[in-house]
């Protein structure tokens, strides 16, 4: 009788070892796969970032009413999901351009008469269609020295 109980205290310590193994190899495999998933979403923004490409075809400097004339080009293979132009370096004056496929847009944007630069940079949307990824690699223009 006493040797049944060893033996059933046997397979219950190993059901409970490969119990816990199963749990162990399950968290890492979880973190595993979260560290995959981030740097291939990342690696997937910087592929778009690399075919993709903006010019700042013209920039005109601002009126007296603070309107200034940008043109931007789209010089990338890709359709960008848009263009974020921030006129004398301040986050607070950026235009966001839907779609830039190809060719050029023109668009005026209000701004500081002394505005004198502007900077654009491609984005685009995350898997969520809610988070813009800007590109790293923007592109900034001055007014030429003989605009008025």
């Amino acid at each position: 009788m006493m040797r049944d109980k060893r033996a059933v205290s046997a397979i219950v310590t190993t059901v409970i070892i490969l119990a816990l193994a199963l749990i162990a190899v399950g968290v890492v495999w979880a973190v595993i796969k979260g560290v995959i998933d981030e740097r291939g979403e990342s690696a997937d923004i910087n592929a778009r970032c690399l075919d993709a490409g903006v010019e700042i075809d013209s920039f005109r400097a601002c009126n007296v009413a603070g309107e200034c004339s940008v043109t931007i080009k789209n010089v990338g293979a890709r359709t960008v999901d848009g263009v974020r132009v921030a006129l004398g370096g301040a986050v607070n004056d950026t235009e966001e351009l839907e779609s830039l496929a190809s060719g050029d847009v023109t668009f005026t944007v209000t701004a500081d008469q002394a505005t004198k630069e502007v900077t654009a940079s491609a984005y685009f949307m995350a898997d969520d269609e809610v988070t813009k990824i800007v590109c790293p690699n923007p592109v900034t223009q001055k007014v030429p020295a003989t605009a008025a």
